[in-house]
């Protein structure tokens, strides 16, 4: 069962038909046809991920030195992070210490995170199944002091 995100599907098909062994079964929500060199057709399956909505609160004191546009810093800087997992990747809650600290002048006094659905704020980390991709937008992440 492959999982891609992004990119042509024909071509993500051709791409799988050529570095799979002969008589591979593929299997996916989505259907391509390939022809080979004899003009055989068959048929190739993947997937696209599913995305899991995350949310975030935090709470922080600003030092003197905090800028005026930091929340909305911390806020791109956690997006920007997100948008660079990859599909099937957990949400290790220690990790989310990374982009959040990339912004100068403030502490954190409080960070819970949870799936948008359902999920309750807490500092567990978040299991992502190997078909599933985290994401988060701006509005997602609260920050207050």
């Amino acid at each position: 069962s492959i999982v891609v995100l992004g990119g042509n599907g024909q071509e993500i098909a051709n791409a799988i038909f050529k570095n799979l062994p002969i008589g591979t079964v593929t299997d996916g929500t989505e259907i391509y046809y390939v022809t080979d060199i004899n003009g055989g057709q068959h048929e190739v399956r993947f997937s696209r991920p599913s995305f899991v909505h995350i949310k975030i609160s935090m709470s922080l004191k600003a030092l003197p030195n905090f800028p005026t546009s930091g929340k909305n810093q911390i806020k791109q800087a956690i997006v920007d992070w997100f948008n660079d997992l990859d599909v099937g990747e957990d949400i290790y809650y220690s990790r989310l210490f990374e982009p959040i600290n990339s912004i100068q002048g403030f502490t954190v006094k409080n960070l819970k995170v949870a799936k948008l659905n359902g999920g309750v704020l807490g500092t567990d980390d978040i299991t992502i199944k190997y078909n599933e991709l985290a994401t988060i937008t701006p509005a997602d992440i609260l920050i207050g002091e």
